[in-house]
């Protein structure tokens, strides 16, 4: 996004997304170690959605 853009879109984002901000990478990262984790041994066929609560809208 060019920077003139950026700071309205930041602003949709929060206006947009239930939480109210733009998730990192850092927290995708985490759903998928989780999924390729011993933890995650007895997960099947599953749909993460990773959106700040955007689908539930």
């Amino acid at each position: 996004i060019p920077a003139p853009f950026r700071e309205q879109y930041d602003a949709q984002i929060r206006a947009t997304v239930p939480l109210k901000r733009q998730g990192t990478p850092e927290e995708a990262a985490a759903v998928a170690l989780f999924l390729l984790s011993d933890d995650a041994g007895y997960v099947t066929g599953s749909q993460y959605v990773v959106d700040g609560g955007l689908l539930r809208l």
